[in-house]
């Protein structure tokens, strides 16, 4: 998407939102279209603003988050993603969830959801290997951490 389209992207949901603020596809446009132009904090606010609309704003902040290395609060995200039963048979989103929750584990609910959110994900779509190798990856931040009880199978 070159720089025109963006800020069309932008004027768009700018145009949307001013006409019914709870229009909330636009937020994650807009969201978007921030990033794109590398102006994370405002995307942020904007995938704020959806996830009181679309539990999937949470996923879409987690990895805005991640852009700015943040994974601490990533973490969060992905974890309150979880919570609100945000499951996607992307392997991006999973692959960042991933990536992110041993920054998250001083809950130990929050592991074993993880866990136990690649454990169905492996059980929907037992053929996907990308979700085959994150299995390992769960299993041993719950040995060095300590944290947890979950099995992923």
């Amino acid at each position: 998407m070159g720089e025109g389209d963006v800020d069309t992207a932008l004027d768009w949901a700018d145009r949307a939102i001013e006409a019914d603020p709870n229009f909330y596809p636009a937020y994650r446009v807009r969201g978007r279209a921030w990033e794109m132009k590398g102006e994370f904090h405002e995307a942020i606010e904007d995938f704020t603003k959806l996830s009181a609309f679309d539990s999937d704003g949470y996923v879409e902040r987690g990895r805005t988050y991640e852009k700015l290395g943040r994974l601490d609060m990533a973490a969060r995200d992905y974890c309150r993603a979880i919570e609100n039963k945000v499951v996607s048979r992307n392997s991006a989103t999973l692959f960042s969830i991933a990536r992110a929750f041993p920054h998250y584990t001083t809950d130990g609910a929050a592991v074993d959801d993880t866990i136990a959110f690649f454990a169905k994900a492996i059980k929907r779509d037992p053929d996907n290997a990308r979700l085959r190798e994150m299995a390992p990856v769960s299993r041993t931040v719950r040995m060095l951490t300590g944290v947890g009880k979950g099995n992923v199978s």
